[in-house]
């Protein structure tokens, strides 16, 4: 997936003002064929695009139907004018509401389908309302479809010039983008690509995906909703070819061409397809070569598409200076490091009066959970209590169930029977988000960040995710959020890298960032999945700072990992699990204290667990399909 645009080339009025000026330029400039009732047309069709890049670019919903809801409108416009006499402006009306109405009904069954059966769905139901308007010839027209005169009336007015209908066609491309730009700004737009690129990390972290993901199916059918509205009176005609497969399949070679998750990709691919179509279909219909052909070209010599092309020729042109640098990895300056450890361990929680208040709760309880997964049984029976300010260590073999232990309690998967209860609530019928929001943060054995967006950005998307709301934005309130992770950082001697993306950072930063990131909402239970597997050892000896630290601060910690030593200083009291079991309980220095007491740890465990290995690792893969209908 190429990189979206950055925050520098990201204002709308820049982008409106650019579009304005480029459609109203261009098919007066005398290029061969380019007339303004061809750029009408492109522009029509690359706002109908533009709603697929929405699902696409932004939320990594591919859907193969694009051209289902650009019927239908059509359609609705056609049957309300033609059939029952209704004044344009109202036909208008209804296409878009009953469209978005169709999205809503259609939206509560489709997305809550994963990757190529959601692209496939959404194909089918194009494919079925083709055949629907093709049986019912007495009201749709069958395949001749239903005609109109090329006329415009909106009652303040009429449209039926090429330039008129011109201004129509970049008024409705205007206010297509304003919504775009409107949907996908700052939180939202984080958001957006917290679900794309990994929605079990957005569970976690508090987001309502399956919601998330409905309201962005249905903002973005409203593109080809207004498209199609207006392509019936412009064209004169719409038949079922045009809510059809072949249709569809081109809205997406559209975006494809043009560039996925750039705001003008619909708008470009559009442009070049449809321009090159004019220019060499002088005799015969070349329109599905000139499709493949260019597709093909796009897919061979320019994957971003040719935003991204020209934007990478662009940043080739102005040197490395103007492109994001991946430089290596590295961890925090040692000499900062010294200096915190002079002055005290950097606490990620901020201690004090929220101290005595998370002391004052009752912690963490988990009472006879089992979990099994095709007959075979993860956890059994597993019992365990991590109170406030203390530090439980959960270790075993791999396989032995600690994974898929914590997936239960952070509400990825749902327990077979026993319960998970924090500060004497009941949250086992709760799932991840409003666990999340209950207190509960989690950390992964492989970091989960956005590689694309900033540390800074990661930070921020820790608070965001958990208030609930995708809809609701206020710019003074993410700018609060943007100064406490950067706060964060800065307690944490990590402020240099506030500004890096993500995917250039090596495993101990990301491993730190993603700590932070669980941390910055104050949470009152912290999961931690094996945080010191990949790191050196003045990261584990900097990690085990924050964790005494946040322990000191009043919150309840639980570790799995298999470095004992790290286990021995931190931890107030060990789990011991195999087989999915609890086979021992006790303190640091009795269980991993000693040679002995490992020794006789190891031989109690004796790899019994490998008969079980892998169940941890299905168990998290399977998590990610657990899409909540909230």
């Amino acid at each position: 997936m190429n990189e979206l645009v950055p925050r520098r080339l990201g204002r709308p009025q820049a982008l409106l003002t650019a579009l304005v000026v480029v459609l109203l330029v261009l098919p007066v400039l005398g290029l061969p064929r380019l007339s303004l009732n061809l750029g009408a047309t492109i522009v029509l069709f690359g706002l109908a695009a533009t709603g697929l890049n929405l699902m696409l670019g932004y939320a990594g919903m591919l859907s193969l139907g694009g051209a289902l809801y650009l019927g239908a409108s059509g359609y609705i416009v056609a049957l309300t004018t033609q059939r029952w006499g209704w004044p344009m402006p109202g036909a208008l009306l209804a296409a878009l509401a009953g469209t978005l109405l169709l999205a809503v009904v259609l939206g509560l069954v489709l997305v809550g389908l994963s990757g190529h059966y959601f692209a496939v769905a959404n194909l089918g139901l194009a494919v079925a309302l083709g055949g629907l308007l093709v049986a019912f010839p007495e009201v749709t027209g069958g395949t001749s479809g239903l005609t109109t005169n090329r006329v415009l009336d909106l009652g303040i007015g009429t449209v039926s010039s090429d330039a008129g209908w011109y201004l129509v066609a970049v008024a409705a491309a205007v206010i297509g983008l304003l919504v775009f730009n409107w949907t996908v700004a700052g939180k939202r737009g984080r958001i957006l690509r917290l679900v794309r690129a990994d929605e079990l990390a957005a569970n976690v972290l508090g987001v309502r995906t399956f919601r998330t993901k409905l309201l962005v199916y249905v903002i973005a059918a409203f593109f080809p909703a207004l498209a199609g509205a207006l392509l019936f009176p412009f064209d004169g005609l719409v038949t079922p070819d045009g809510a059809g497969a072949v249709q569809s399949v081109q809205l997406v070679a559209l975006i494809v061409v043009g560039g996925v998750g750039y705001r003008l990709g619909g708008f470009t691919g559009a442009l070049v397809i449809l321009w090159l179509q004019a220019l060499v279909d002088t005799s015969g219909n070349w329109s599905l070569l000139i499709y493949a052909i260019v597709f093909l070209l796009v897919a061979f010599y320019a994957p971003g598409g040719i935003i991204g092309a020209l934007r990478e020729g662009w940043q080739r042109l102005a040197g490395p200076g103007s492109r994001p640098t991946a430089a290596a990895a590295a961890p925090p300056d040692a000499t900062t490091r010294d200096q915190q450890a002079d002055e005290g361990p950097p606490p990620p929680v901020a201690p004090g009066a929220q101290a005595a208040d998370l002391r004052e709760r009752a912690g963490l309880v988990v009472q006879g959970v089992s979990k099994s997964f095709g007959g075979v049984a993860a956890v059994r029976n597993v019992s365990l209590e991590v109170k406030p300010g203390t530090i439980v260590a959960l270790i075993g073999s791999n396989g032995a169930g600690k994974s898929t232990l914590v997936n239960v309690i952070s509400g990825i998967d749902r327990p077979d029977a026993g319960a998970v209860l924090l500060d004497g609530r009941d949250l086992t019928g709760l799932r991840a988000p409003e666990r999340t929001r209950a207190g509960i943060a989690r950390t992964f054995q492989v970091p989960r960040l956005v590689d694309e967006l900033t540390i800074a950005d990661n930070l921020v998307l820790g608070e965001e995710a958990a208030e609930g709301s995708f809809l609701r934005r206020s710019r003074a309130r993410e700018e609060k959020h943007r100064q406490q992770a950067l706060a964060r950082l800065a307690e944490g001697g990590l402020s240099e890298l506030a500004g890096r993306r993500a995917g250039s950072l090596g495993t101990g930063e990301r491993k730190f960032a993603e700590l932070v990131r669980a941390l910055i909402a104050n949470p009152a239970v912290c999961l931690l999945d094996e945080p010191a597997v990949g790191l050196s050892l003045e990261e584990i000896e900097h990690l085990s700072e924050w964790l005494l630290a946040l322990r000191a601060g009043g919150a309840a910690v639980l570790v799995i990992d298999h470095n004992l030593d790290f286990i021995h200083r931190l931890a107030d009291v060990v789990y011991v699990m195999d087989l999915g079991q609890i086979i021992k309980t006790g303190t640091a220095h009795e269980l991993v204290g000693t040679r002995d007491a490992r020794a006789s740890l190891l031989s109690g465990q004796g790899g019994r667990s490998q008969e079980n290995h892998g169940m941890e690792g299905r168990s998290q893969e399977n998590g990610g399909r657990h899409g909540e209908r909230d």
